[in-house]
This record gives C-alpha cells, sequence and structure tokens, in this order.
C-alpha cells in the first residue's frame, strides 16, 4: 500500500513517460551493443500478426509488420501524441 501510492503519483506526472523512453533507450543500446546484440536483433525482425479472419491488422501493403517496424510507426506515434 505504501510503494502503490508514490507510483502511481509518478506515473500520472508528465515526466514519467520521459523517464520511461530513456530508461528504455539506454537498456537497448547496452544489449544492442553486448553479446547478446544477436537475439535482440532476431527479435527486432520478427514479424508481427494481428489477424482478424483473413485481415492482418499489424500488415501494410500485404506486407507483416516486423517488431521494429511496429516500434517505428506504431508505438513510437502513439508515445508522441500531443
Amino acid at each position: 500500500m505504501t510503494i502503490v501510492r508514490p507510483m502511481r503519483h509518478f506515473a500520472s506526472t508528465n515526466m514519467a513517460a520521459s523517464i520511461l523512453l530513456f530508461v528504455t533507450a539506454i537498456g537497448a543500446g547496452i544489449v544492442a551493443n553486448s553479446p547478446l546484440s544477436p537475439y535482440y536483433q532476431e527479435l527486432l525482425a520478427q514479424e508481427v500478426y494481428l489477424q482478424i479472419g483473413n485481415f492482418n491488422l499489424l500488415s501494410h501493403g500485404w506486407h507483416n509488420l516486423t517488431v521494429l517496424e511496429l516500434i517505428n510507426d506504431g508505438l513510437m506515434t502513439i508515445f508522441f501524441w500531443p
């Protein structure tokens, strides 16, 4: 109970998103330059599917999006929404 209240307050501030992005970017940079780099690159190259019947919501021009493309095109768009 004592940890939840400060975490909720921190998450409601505008700085929380900036700090989360910064920490994630630093972590990705460390992993990308470590011996785990091939696994990291393989993860980013995986195709992502969200299918309803024959329709894949996460495709562009009948080309399935990779995790990297989803991050660049989808999540960053939402993250930097005004």
